[in-house]
């Protein structure tokens, strides 16, 4: 604080005040060593709870990846092309397609059925296994479908299904993938 800035008695006050915040000598020395020594543990403290939670995050990379089944899409009714692939994401599944597209107008849902192949719509009405997984969604570069959990073994094709016309359009037979 500056002299010329303040009257002769707010001067006297500050004085007053500011040895009263730091009092003069030894006491002040123990003050400054005791808020030192606590901005010191303050900033370990810190430093031990952030450093925990950067490990953590960069050990929470992406879950390992690795792909199950895989088939490429062939026409049954309607032209189509794309892959369709079961992934293994640490402990989720995932039925991943990947450039699907089929020629249709409408809406089309994609299957998971449990036949070794799909070759028509008459082997998909007659067999019990078969589950309507989700709506494709037509010229996406990629699309993942959450599947509940781990696939039954028996579950070896994957079908693009128009619900309109109760049709098989077209169908991807999964195998292990290499």
């Amino acid at each position: 604080m500056s002299s010329a800035l303040l009257p002769r008695d707010s001067l006297q006050a500050a004085r007053f005040h500011r040895s009263r915040i730091f009092p003069p000598g030894r006491a002040r020395s123990k003050l400054l060593a005791f808020e030192l020594v606590g901005s010191l543990a303050a900033l370990l403290l810190l430093g031990c709870r952030n450093q925990p939670s950067e490990q953590h995050s960069s050990s929470q990379a992406k879950p390992s990846q690795r792909v199950l089944l895989r088939g490429t899409f062939q026409a049954v009714t309607k032209p189509a092309q794309g892959t369709a692939e079961i992934i293994k994401r640490g402990e989720d599944y995932e039925l991943q397609l990947s450039g699907v597209s089929v020629k249709s107008s409408g809406e089309v849902h994609v299957y998971l059925v449990g036949l070794p192949s799909a070759p028509s719509t008459a082997a998909v009405d007659a067999v019990d296994m078969k589950y309507d997984m989700a709506s494709l969604t037509q010229g996406a570069a990629e699309q993942h479908i959450a599947l509940p959990s781990e696939p039954d073994v028996a579950l070896r094709s994957v079908v693009l299904w128009d619900p309109k016309y109760g049709a098989n359009l077209a169908s991807a037979t999964l195998s292990t993938a290499n």
